[in-house]
């Protein structure tokens, strides 16, 4: 935060100035990883953790938090993730011969 004195019209006038400046998202989330890959067996019961997703953002505040979702690719919603955490989990019963990806 930011404190200005501003003098006015004539002597003993004066305006106390409160600035906040914020923090803008201005910083790309990166990932450890580009391209990660994970195994599950077909016999895992559900809510069965199969990788974790870790992004790291370097701006401050607000703007650090990190939410993970899904927005295409599990066929069947077999999978689920945490959106705070971004542990990618069983989400229904596997079937290989359905879906072996």
């Amino acid at each position: 935060m930011l404190l200005f004195h501003v003098d006015g019209d004539g002597p003993g006038h004066a305006t106390r100035i409160l600035v906040t400046v914020y923090d803008h998202n201005d910083r790309l989330l990166l990932f450890i990883s580009e391209f990660v890959q994970a195994k599950v067996y077909e016999t895992s019961p559900i809510g069965t953790e199969v990788m974790q997703l870790v992004g790291v953002d370097k701006d401050r505040g607000e703007n650090v938090r990190i939410s993970y979702s899904m927005t295409s690719g599990s066929v069947g919603n077999l999978f689920g993730i945490d959106p705070e955490l971004g542990i990618i989990m069983v989400a229904h019963k596997l079937d290989f011969a359905v879906s072996s990806e």
